[in-house]
């Protein structure tokens, strides 16, 4: 029987590649997590804390003019006494009451704050913190004489460590470890991601074809073997496909979003502002950026996704063909999920530690490397080290491979009892 593997391929990648689900996820899942983790900045900005208006009554007159408004919290003098609002409750003009009946320099606890509803927690961090500093500031003034303030605000020193990565030939490029350990789980999440959804696709497609018996006639055309190939090849492409272009749509925000960033940067800086983003901190980020090689991450991620999915897909196939019913296939594929979510965590574990003996060992474990290879390389690793991963990775899924194909040939046409773990060890070991 002539080899028809690339007939199962053409089928089972533009099958999928043409439906609309396909089309709506590709072009309108970027934009659509762009908004969620922009959701949380509109929510606050657009239907954050309404304003809370604060009656201060200060019975020592030292500290009514301390608190400063802001945009979220007003602070006036009171002009009535504290059972004048008790009286009118929720009917009062203002959101809350602030009582101090005694200098906070020798009783810190002699202040209350009324309310006639739950206030935002933030107000009491924001009134705990400025009466805080204000009265060390007035302590220390007490104790030091003049020009203790002058000297206070001076003595700020902010120290930042610019950090260096140094090659062998002594040369030196910025870069930041922050940068790399969020940049380095956004890669690990999209392999483990993306090997989870389609793995699952092989295993629905396996499942499908054999409840309605069409694989009973796939088998009389087709070997067992390219039919398994042709499913995990197809799928696996459309997978890429999809990655290709989530690549170039990220391209396109990103240039499109540094724009409109540089835009605002600039005007921060011109206004200057120091608590915004300025022109300098846009170039120091542009610069961590311009530092790491995209086109080697890139090529290394299309590698162990490729090795990844080959290495659980055929896992997926190899399983789900001997199950003949959806309750079988989700106990056949709770130990791989249970399998991809520990190379998920073991990689969380090696994000704050990179060359660790945890990593170092993860990077070579083909269930694990896939992933824990993605939090390591923003950081740096040596060409020998991705290359003997990647080899173990691939020798290790065409070895899966063989022996789900093994499986798969015996248990496509298998219907009926469920085959214990005994069995499906001697269809692989005897084919």
């Amino acid at each position: 029987m002539a080899s028809k593997i690339g007939i199962v391929i053409e089928r089972e990648y533009t099958t999928r590649v043409m439906k609309k689900s396909f089309i709506l996820m590709t072009f309108f899942a970027p934009l659509f997590f762009i908004l969620l983790s922009a959701l949380p900045g509109l929510l606050v900005a657009f239907g954050g804390e309404d304003e809370q208006v604060v009656a201060v009554i200060d019975h020592t007159g030292l500290y009514g003019e301390v608190l400063k408004s802001n945009d979220l919290y007003t602070f006036v003098i009171a002009d009535q006494p504290l059972e004048h609002y008790s009286q009118a409750g929720e009917e009062a003009e203002v959101s809350g009451v602030l009582e101090i009946r005694q200098d906070l320099r020798e009783d810190p606890k002699a202040l209350s704050l009324y309310s006639f509803r739950t206030l935002p927690s933030g107000i009491e961090d924001y009134i705990n913190r400025q009466l805080s500093d204000y009265t060390t500031k007035q302590k220390l003034l007490a104790s030091g004489g003049q020009g203790i303030e002058e000297i206070i605000a001076e003595s700020q020193n902010k120290v930042s460590a610019a950090t260096y990565k140094l090659d062998e030939e002594g040369a030196s490029q910025e870069v930041s470890s922050t940068f790399a350990e969020v940049f380095g789980m956004v890669l690990a999440f999209a392999v483990y991601m993306f090997v989870s959804i389609y793995g699952g696709v092989v295993l629905q497609s396996v499942m499908e074809e054999k409840k309605s018996r069409i694989m009973e006639v796939m088998v009389s055309s087709v070997r067992p073997f390219d039919l398994m190939m042709g499913k995990i090849i197809g799928v696996g492409l459309v997978g890429l496909t999809q990655i290709i272009i989530w690549v170039l749509l990220l391209v396109i925000f990103s240039q499109v979003g540094l724009f409109f960033l540089g835009d605002w940067a600039a005007a921060n800086t011109a206004s200057g502002a120091t608590d915004a983003l300025t022109t300098a901190d846009l170039n120091e980020f542009t610069g961590f950026l311009d530092n790491i090689n995209f086109l080697e991450i890139g090529i290394f991620f299309v590698l162990y996704f490729i090795g990844g999915f080959f290495l659980y897909a055929s896992i997926y196939a190899g399983l789900g063909s001997s199950v003949s019913s959806d309750e079988d296939a989700q106990t056949v594929m709770w130990p791989i999920t249970v399998l991809m979510m520990v190379a998920f965590y073991v990689g969380f574990a090696c994000m704050k530690s990179p060359e660790s003996t945890l990593a170092t060992i993860a990077s070579y474990v083909p269930f694990t490397s896939p992933v824990v290879m993605m939090v390591r390389i923003p950081y740096g690793v040596a060409l020998w080290e991705l290359l003997l991963s990647v080899a173990v990775l691939y020798a290790s899924f065409v070895l899966m491979v063989y022996l789900s194909a093994r499986i798969y040939r015996v248990g496509i046409l298998l219907y009926g009892k469920k085959p214990s773990l005994l069995e499906i060890g001697r269809w692989m070991l005897k084919g």
